[in-house]
């Protein structure tokens, strides 16, 4: 896969899987790279809307995007503990800059 698409097909396959998650019964998917006409997805999840989602995240950019889109942060084991710290900063003001709840 091309790296320039790789976003996009990400944020594409989420969309899928969110919608898979609250359709009520059957739904239909005409995207740019997944296509599915009629299908259901069984069982249902029991966490309302959906699971939690977490996205692996490390630039600050990539921090503020996971805050920004409903994400659960996922970060590293290996970086320093100041760092880290730095991280959970940045996700937290861009959660509060988007009006979302920060959730330890």
């Amino acid at each position: 896969m091309p790296q320039e698409e790789a976003t996009a097909r990400f944020d594409e396959a989420i969309a899928v899987i969110r919608k898979a998650w609250t359709s009520k019964g059957r739904f239909s998917y005409d995207g740019t790279w997944w296509h599915y006409d009629n299908i259901v997805v069984e069982p249902a999840p029991i966490q309302q809307p959906h699971p939690p989602l977490w996205l692996g995240a490390g630039s600050a950019e990539s921090i503020r995007r996971a805050a920004r889109e409903g994400y659960n942060l996922l970060l590293d084991q290996i970086a320093p503990i100041d760092v880290i710290v730095e991280r959970v900063r940045v996700f937290r003001e861009e959660c509060e800059s988007v009006g979302r709840a920060y959730d330890r």
